[in-house]
């Protein structure tokens, strides 16, 4: 037997994950291949589809990042050239998560700009 990271109630889609889930031992030979083992290795995941039951052992695939620009969310854009970091703000034009490369609208140009979420409401641009 191994452990496994289970939910310890009912989610719904787009959920957090977070305080929902506990270990249990299951036999390795009834395990899907994408498990989580260890609660740590979940993080701040949602849940991407569908609702999940109470006791279902948590796949890679049952997850998702979550959300952290909304389309029309008014965001702090940065741009780092060595030392100096020029911030502005700007209007997000799409939703994304962590790493995502989304369009902006510059609040002080109206130029539409890529930028790449760095984190909640924060968009760095290249």
């Amino acid at each position: 037997d191994v452990p496994v990271v289970v939910t310890t109630r009912a989610l719904a889609p787009n959920e957090a994950l977070a305080g929902a889930l506990g270990t249990e031992l299951r036999r390795l030979d009834r395990l899907p291949h994408d498990v989580f083992h260890d609660l740590k290795d979940v993080g701040p995941l949602v849940v991407s589809r569908g609702r999940l039951r109470s006791g279902v052992v948590l796949k890679r695939s049952h997850c998702e990042q979550p959300i952290l620009v909304r389309r029309g969310q008014l965001v702090k854009m940065l741009v780092r050239r060595g030392p100096v970091v020029v911030t502005d703000r700007g209007g997000a034009e799409q939703s994304g998560r962590l790493g995502d490369t989304i369009r902006l609208k510059s609040a002080s140009t109206q130029k539409t700009l890529l930028g790449v979420i760095r984190t909640s409401g924060i968009v760095e641009l290249p």
